[in-house]
């Protein structure tokens, strides 16, 4: 399997994330799936690039997936009770339809609980298209619990998921090349370059030890599948 890159996207990368989505959309429409059939929300986008928080992963230098991870807890969605602050919130996942079934999306999904679980989060949450069935399935297998479907006339999306950042064992970020450094198979090495480097960049590795935590933060689907 092929390192993965998960690095923070730049600002001036908007267009690459546009594309990302634009491609998941057009593969949606083809499928009869209703979901993103409208153009990518810019200003949301251009947001999360400036606040560090919209990432773009790579396979050999090429752009393939992008996601956005954050504290952002919809308050349409997620109410008191469910203490919106002990938990890590995914928006926005696509992957290009190159590289579907190769796991990216699951092996995504891992790195983002990473996050979580370092910065003391319990949970990995989302809300996923509520009419997605196929969706649903993906993320049940990935080990997501279905909390509830928060049915708004206004909004298509609410079928709200979480997971333990507990439940993601035998994965772990591990700083590259990129950042100043070649990975190494030593976990305390990996602890004290993941601490000593602040930039926001990641090589995915199975099997790499869990000790080895991700990287601080800087301030959605199967590979992707989408449908049935």
């Amino acid at each position: 399997m092929k390192d993965l890159l998960v690095r923070a996207g730049r600002p001036d990368e908007l267009g690459v994330v546009e594309a990302l989505l634009r491609e998941a959309s057009t593969w949606l429409a083809s499928r009869g799936i209703d979901q993103w059939q409208y153009p990518p929300h810019r200003d949301r986008i251009t947001e999360a690039l400036e606040r560090g928080v919209c990432f773009l992963a790579f396979e050999d230098g090429t752009p393939i997936a992008t996601i956005q991870v954050d504290s952002f807890a919809d308050p349409e969605f997620w109410t008191p009770e469910d203490q919106p602050d002990a938990a890590l919130y995914v928006h926005r996942m696509a992957v290009t339809r190159a590289a579907s079934g190769t796991g990216i999306g699951s092996r995504l999904l891992d790195w983002a609980s990473e996050r979580a679980s370092a910065q003391g989060k319990r949970w990995l949450r989302l809300d996923a298209w509520k009419d997605n069935n196929g969706l649903h399935r993906f993320y049940k297998g990935a080990g997501f619990t279905l909390l509830r479907i928060v049915d708004l006339p206004h909004r298509r999306s609410g079928t709200l998921f979480q997971r333990s950042t507990e439940s993601v064992a035998g994965t772990a970020c591990e700083r590259d090349s990129v950042a100043g450094f070649s990975t190494s198979s030593s976990a305390r090495t990996a602890r004290q370059r993941a601490t000593s480097v602040a930039r926001p960049a990641s090589c995915l590795r199975p099997g790499w030890p869990r000790a080895a935590p991700p990287f601080p933060l800087p301030s959605k689907y199967d590979e992707l599948r989408y449908g049935p």
